[in-house]
C-alpha cells in the first residue's frame, strides 16, 4: 500500500483518579479494560499503580 499523506494516530489513553489513594494516572489502551457499568452505560476499568485498587470511570468523563 502506498501512503499519500500520513495521518495522526488516535490517542486512546485514558486518565483515571483513584478514590482510595488519590493517585492520578494515564493508562494506555493495553492497560485498561472496557466494562459495562450500568444497563445502558459502559466505562473503563484499570488497576491503580500506587495502591492496586480497581479504578473505574465512565465513558462520558472524556
Amino acid at each position: 500500500m502506498k501512503i499519500i499523506k500520513e495521518g495522526k494516530k488516535p490517542d486512546y489513553s485514558k486518565r483515571f483518579t483513584c478514590d482510595l489513594c488519590g493517585c492520578v494516572f494515564i493508562a494506555e489502551k493495553s492497560e485498561y479494560a472496557i466494562v459495562q457499568i450500568d444497563y445502558n452505560e459502559s466505562g473503563y476499568e484499570c488497576e491503580c499503580p500506587c495502591c492496586g485498587a480497581l479504578v473505574r470511570r465512565t465513558s462520558d468523563d472524556d
